[in-house]
């Protein structure tokens, strides 16, 4: 058995322009030979539509030796809306895809009717030379009536005896009869979103045929569920959301109004994405198909319990981020992170995390580091040329800084804090901080201090060369005695109180013991 490939483009990348030239042009018997299987892949490279009327019939199928149309992994459908740059089979006025051959499979496709005149045709048409023996899945596609206007137009309509269909993960929108029409045969309907219809779903069957709706969001249709209208075959419906709240363990929506806003993203225009805290969230049952599929429209693996409706809603997940030259990082997060971060050359981070989190930052050339957190968190900083840090925290952290030449630090902390900064040629420091602070500093040449500080500082300073040295402090501050150079100063020895007055060409000084010597005044 041979599994035979082909690629559908309508911008003449592929084999074919359209399914249609594929069916005339590759149709063949795949159950000779041993058997092969056919699956043909559509993309639409430059975004042009697909818009030829397609019939599949030139094809002899078997339940192994199928015919499988899909979508290529980025033109793939998706819960979020209609998208006009991937495939899309779009026909004007005519039955858009019409299956005539019994082993087929749809995965994945935008199909589309326009009206513009015609009335009465059908999205997806099953209804002629099916066999007896059949079966067709419709899986994860986006349908719908893509203009207004007209009557009596079909999303998928399958009207044959015996044929057996499963129809899931598909959102089907605004057709003027029904999203989905079931006419004497075999038919399962699992995790479809059905939206804006004259009815949602729609049966007529015979004796010993049998219709099974699980799982399904069907609303803002004028009816959603007009099933068993014979009342010879079996309909089960169960597990579904609707307006109408038909059958059994109808789960309620979570609503908000007619498009079900709290529900969806934007029904109104297409997107049927989950939103957190729908009630459609985890309120279906596990696996209706029996092993039939696992999947979402979107291709996200769906988790216990299953959701309601085409699209399994995915929680945020945690991220481990590695970036390089130039990367932008913004955090937002409601809840704790452990973030490790390896960053260079002009990387801008900033934190903004309502719990505490542990972040190590390890950053290089001129790398801007912003922390706003209002609990207590702890950051280890190996800062490297010119890297400009600002901290504002409302609760206590320590901090270890490891800073360069002419690095700027502005620290600004409304309680204690503890630095430790080793820091270089010209470097300008600046703290303002409403609590004690321990400050050790090793300054060299040129360096320029301020401290403005509301409590007691205990400075230790080591200053060479010409440095300027200011003190603004509403407390005693003790400082060396071999300080030379030029200084205002008051401080307290053990023998003596000194207050030395620097005026213009004049110093004036008293003291208890006149016997000390000062040099360099």
């Amino acid at each position: 058995m041979a599994a035979l490939t082909s690629d559908i483009d309508p911008d003449g990348g592929g084999d074919y322009t359209s399914i249609n030239a594929f069916d005339n042009g590759a149709g063949q018997d795949l159950t000779d030979a041993g058997g092969d299987t056919m699956t043909a892949t559509c993309t639409s490279s430059s975004g042009t539509a697909d818009t030829t009327a397609a019939i599949l019939d030139n094809w002899t199928t078997g339940a192994a030796t199928y015919l499988e149309i899909i979508a290529a992994s980025g033109d793939r459908t998706s819960a979020s809306g209609w998208d006009a740059s991937k495939y899309r089979l779009s026909v004007t006025d005519n039955n858009v895809l019409d299956i005539r051959e019994d082993y087929v499979r749809i995965r994945g496709l935008q199909i589309e009717f326009i009206y513009s005149s015609v009335i009465d045709r059908k999205t997806i048409f099953c209804g002629v030379n099916l066999s007896v023996g059949n079966y067709l899945i419709i899986d994860s596609c986006y349908i719908r009536k893509g203009s207004a206007g007209g009557s009596s137009h079909d999303g998928i309509y399958p009207n044959q005896d015996n044929i057996i269909i499963d129809v899931f993960n598909c959102i089907i929108a605004d057709f003027t009869r029904n999203g989905i029409g079931v006419v004497n045969q075999t038919t399962q309907i699992f995790n479809n979103t059905i939206y804006g219809c004259n009815t949602g779903i729609w049966d007529f069957l015979d004796v010993g045929e049998t219709l099974t709706i699980k799982n399904n969001a069907v609303f803002k249709n004028v009816d959603d569920f007009n099933v068993d209208q014979s009342g010879d075959g079996t309909v089960v419906v169960d597990y579904n959301a609707s307006d109408d709240n038909d059958g059994t363990n109808n789960v309620a929506e979570s609503g908000g109004g007619v498009e079900w806003p709290d529900d969806f993203v934007d029904a109104a225009n297409g997107d049927f994405t989950l939103k957190s805290g729908s009630g459609l969230v985890g309120n279906g049952t596990d696996d209706p198909g029996s092993g039939l599929y696992s999947d979402d429209i979107n291709g996200d693996i769906r988790t216990s319990t299953w959701d309601v409706g085409a699209d399994e809603f995915i929680s945020a997940a945690g991220t481990t981020i590695s970036v390089v030259a130039s990367d932008g990082i913004v955090l937002d997060e409601s809840a704790g992170r452990v973030a490790t971060y390896r960053v260079s050359a002009s990387d801008g981070l900033a934190l903004n995390d309502s719990d505490s989190g542990l972040a190590s930052l390890l950053a290089s050339a001129s790398d801007s580091i912003t922390v706003d957190d209002n609990v207590s968190a702890l950051l280890s900083l190996l800062a490297a040329a010119t890297d400009s840090i600002t901290l504002d925290d409302t609760s206590t952290r320590t901090i270890t800084y490891q800073v360069a030449s002419v690095d700027g630090i502005t620290l600004g902390d409304t309680s204690t804090v503890t630095f430790k900064l080793l820091v270089t040629a010209a470097d300008g420091i600046v703290l303002d901080d409403a609590a004690s602070v321990t400050i050790t500093l090793a300054a060299s040449a040129l360096d320029s201090i301020v401290v403005n500080d509301t409590a007691t500082s205990l400075l230790s300073l080591l200053a060479s060369a010409l440095d300027g040295i200011t003190l603004q402090d509403i407390s005693t501050a003790s400082l060396p005695s071999d300080i030379t150079g030029k200084l205002s100063i008051t401080f307290s020895t053990k023998k003596s109180t000194i207050t030395f007055t620097i005026k213009k060409p004049s110093v004036a000084f008293t003291e208890k013991k006149p016997s000390i010597t000062f040099t360099g005044v």
